[in-house]
């Protein structure tokens, strides 16, 4: 599947897989950035994701797996993971189990202790909010005798 990419195209993927923006990328290759965005979107589009970020990440393991053999050598049925775009959706099975999780660790607590978490940050942000407040009016107070 990462075989159906064009050299540039391949190449705009990794420099967005080392946090990239078009405009960056566009200029480290001399290219307008919306020529960048039309790379990055036809690759996405041949990789069957929506993201430029996941088509990073799709490439990446695709390499790395080339790189060890290890495509070649795997089942028929392993195979296919890597080749049907509905199963390297953000989301699906296939992708949890194939890329590493976006924004870090997964979170392991037990229910109730995210529940509560939430809770307090609701509390912190509600007290923030109060002190922007009341900070505010006393300003404006001041400002206005």
């Amino acid at each position: 599947m990462a075989a159906r990419l064009s050299d540039r195209q391949r190449e705009c993927l990794i420099l967005v897989k080392d946090g990239l923006t078009s405009k960056e990328i566009g200029r480290l290759l001399s290219l307008s950035p919306s020529t960048i965005d039309n790379h990055l979107n036809a690759a996405a589009e041949r990789l069957g994701c929506s993201s430029r970020i996941v088509a990073a990440r799709i490439l990446e393991t695709a390499e790395q797996f080339a790189e060890r053999g290890d495509l070649h050598s795997q089942s028929e049925d392993n195979k296919a993971k890597f080749t049907h775009p509905d199963d390297l959706r953000l989301g699906s099975k296939a992708a949890r189990n194939l890329l590493p999780p976006l924004g870090g660790a997964t979170n392991d607590e037990p229910l109730i202790q995210r529940i509560l978490h939430i809770g307090l940050i609701a509390i912190a942000a509600t007290m923030a909010f109060a002190a922007i407040t009341i900070t505010i009016a006393g300003v404006v107070d001041l400002f206005s005798r």
